[in-house]
């Protein structure tokens, strides 16, 4: 819990202002408060509600958890503190000191009865709790959240140290927190590397290159392209999820697949605002962290578009054929993620190889470029830190990252 909470603060810190989304439809109604299965008791209610906004005591709440609590009444400021952590909660203001950071809360501390009141979502939030508010019982619930495993490595020359974190490029809240050493190596960091610098995209010629890459250009549709019993399929499926059949006719099956596996990621509820590589890019920019690129969105569209055509439909056929299929849900690799499964990881990389074209271009190919990349980084003469996302696939196996590091003598440290 003290090695979470210290990590915690680093990105509060990092994004500076706080805001108090999670409301209460009460109105100056008390609420009880349970924290990690156990009832906070102070008379009929622990926690109160103002302007709609949830609030927990803050002497109650920390104490519940290890801090010590002390109190200025000169500056009207109640500090709680444990080991390296401090947060000073000046009364009557809407902010927070955490760690001599100043983090804006958009709502205000206040004393009612004696009592020290601050939001109840910033509480949470900084002491790594799941924040569920039970109007029909008149209770908050604080729970525990389990960080996210992931999968990360480090690799050092000399004073210059990369760290690898194996990614997934989208995802939920519940994939948050991390764990600490993620967010302690992402803090000691000088540079942001990811597959591509999202911030520095040109969409207008993104979308001029994928339309030319993506579509038919000499007269012909997909179903010129494709086997009747594919493009039955098709239609089948998109007649299920209620769009018109010919919508992807003037698009190559890459596209189409590409298309069919985004519906599939948002009727699941998944969004790549939640990746990895989002929230991190989120925080770099907040930090003015450099941000460099592995690789560019033109190669990666080149290599998709570049397949024959008979992978791309076999690849298309694939995704029609198993788009409800359980199995083949995102929350799949979700949770292979979050429990850091090595070993789900190593299986879905070597199942890649029984496609050799696929594998190939996805793989082998891609991660010669990035293991290049990373050694250059280790060599870098200013002796920066680097701290580098690529999707989890291209970690492990025979041609992954890793493997590649280690086979040109450098040591890859498992985190």
């Amino acid at each position: 819990m003290k090695r979470k909470i210290s990590a915690l603060l680093l990105t509060i810190v990092m994004v500076l202002t706080f805001t108090t989304g999670a409301q209460a439809q009460l109105t100056e109604e008390k609420l009880k408060v349970w924290l990690n299965g156990v009832e906070l008791e102070e008379g009929d209610g622990s926690a109160l509600v103002r302007e709609e906004v949830a609030y927990v005591p803050i002497r109650l709440y920390l104490e519940g958890l290890g801090f010590e609590i002390a109190w200025d009444s000169e500056t009207r400021t109640a500090t709680a503190s444990m080991d390296d952590v401090s947060i000073a909660f000046p009364i009557d203001t809407a902010q927070v000191v955490v760690n001599g950071q100043e983090v804006e809360l958009g709502s205000a501390l206040f004393i009612q009865s004696g009592t020290a009141y601050a939001p109840a979502e910033f509480m949470a939030l900084v002491t790594g709790h799941k924040l569920e508010l039970k109007t029909e019982e008149g209770v908050l619930y604080f729970v525990l959240e389990t960080p996210s495993h992931g999968f990360m490595w480090k690799v050092q020359k000399g004073e210059a140290e990369v760290y690898l974190l194996g990614s997934i490029h989208l995802g939920d809240e519940d994939m948050y927190p991390l764990r600490p050493v993620i967010e302690e190596a992402f803090a000691n960091s000088d540079i942001l590397v990811t597959e591509i610098d999202m911030t520095k995209i040109n969409t207008e010629e993104v979308a001029a290159l994928n339309a030319e890459l993506s579509e038919y250009s000499d007269g012909t549709i997909l179903s010129d392209h494709i086997s009747e019993d594919t493009y039955a399929k098709l239609q089948e499926l998109l007649e299920q999820l209620e769009i018109p059949v010919t919508t992807f006719d003037p698009f190559k099956p890459w596209a189409i697949q590409t298309g069919l596996e985004a519906v599939k990621m948002q009727m699941e509820g998944y969004n790549a605002a939640f990746g990895i590589d989002q929230y991190f890019t989120g925080q770099a920019v907040v930090r003015e962290m450099p941000i460099q690129e592995l690789e560019s969105i033109e190669s990666q569209l080149t290599m998709l578009s570049g397949f024959s055509e008979e992978l791309s439909e076999s690849m298309l056929l694939q995704s029609i054929n198993h788009f409800f299929d359980e199995e083949a849900s995102v929350s799949v690799l979700l949770d292979m993620w979050k429990n850091g499964d090595s070993e789900t990881l190593l299986k879905l990389v070597n199942d890649m190889k029984l496609v050799e074209e696929y594998y190939q271009a996805m793989l082998v190919d891609r991660n010669e470029v990035m293991t290049d990349k990373v050694i250059s980084y280790l060599n870098d003469e200013e002796q920066q830190d680097y701290f580098v996302i690529a999707g989890a696939l291209h970690m492990l196996g025979e041609h992954g990252i890793v493997t590649m590091l280690e086979e040109q003598g450098y040591e890859v440290i498992e985190q």
